[in-house]
Order: structure tokens, then C-alpha cells, then sequence
């Protein structure tokens, strides 16, 4: 498989002519070829935000520090945090030209976590809504939603 990512993937037992009931049967690797492509489209476009990210200086700016799943983890100088949060989101929820289908581009709303450590930390979404935002710097965590198309 080929994808829109120019990603190539190879499966060699997608299916199976059953001779007995003479028809087609899924092999060994039909799951993981039909997995693929959706999980692909959601590693693309990581990469593609990560490279905008890259390109612009917030993974330095920031210090990326993981990525974790479809997370983006990053130890964010207190002088930056809202700067960071702002612009990253940004790039994070624009739309991927990439992913288009009959209804338009897609693009993927992102929930970001502020935290002085991994384990503690405070939803950004539910602080913006009742305004208390902290002003202390930290662990901060910008995660993207489910990718698929």
C-alpha cells in the first residue's frame, strides 16, 4: 500500500482463495492492511504538524521532550506557557490538506494540559471556561484527538 503520506507498506497474506467453499477468505495480515491506512493518515499528519512545529522553532522553544501516542509532551519555560499553548494549538487544529474527503479538509480539534509534573495537571479547555488559568510554568501536554478518515 501506498499512502497519501508516500509511506509504503507491504502485506503479503491480505487474502486467501478457499477452494472448498470457493470463495475469497481475509489472511493472515487482512487486519493490519485494513488498520493502516486510518492509523497512517493520524502518524502523517503528527509528522506534518511536528514539521511545521520544527519549522517555526517551537520544539526548541517549547523543549519537546516526548511524544507519547498521539501526544506531544513538552517542558515549557514559564516566560512561555500561554505564547505556547496559543501557537502550537494553532498549528495542531489547522486544516491538513493531506485529509480530504466529499466534506472538505480535515482537521482535529486538540485539548492541551498544564502541569508542573506528568501526574498533575490541569485541563486547559475546562480552565479557559472558568477563567483560572495559572500563571506557573511547567509540564504542559498539547494532545490531538482521534485521527481517521
Amino acid at each position: 500500500i501506498l499512502t497519501r503520506w508516500n509511506f509504503i507498506r507491504w502485506f503479503y497474506d491480505v487474502g486467501r482463495w478457499d477452494f472448498r467453499r470457493d470463495k475469497l477468505e481475509p489472511g493472515d495480515d487482512y487486519n493490519e492492511c485494513v488498520a493502516f491506512e486510518p492509523a497512517n493518515d493520524a502518524f502523517g499528519m503528527m509528522r506534518w504538524n511536528m514539521l511545521e512545529l520544527e519549522r517555526l522553532g517551537w520544539l526548541e522553544r517549547a523543549r519537546l521532550v516526548n511524544t507519547v501516542h498521539d501526544d506531544l509532551w513538552f517542558e515549557v519555560p514559564e516566560s512561555l506557557v500561554d505564547e505556547a499553548t496559543r501557537e502550537i494549538w494553532k498549528v495542531l487544529e489547522r486544516p491538513c490538506p493531506n485529509l480530504t474527503n466529499s466534506t472538505g479538509v480535515f482537521s482535529c480539534e486538540v485539548e492541551a494540559q498544564l502541569g508542573m509534573n506528568m501526574g498533575k495537571y490541569l485541563d486547559m479547555k475546562s480552565a479557559r471556561e472558568k477563567d483560572t488559568l495559572p500563571n506557573e510554568g511547567g509540564m504542559r501536554e498539547i494532545e490531538r484527538g482521534s485521527v481517521g478518515v
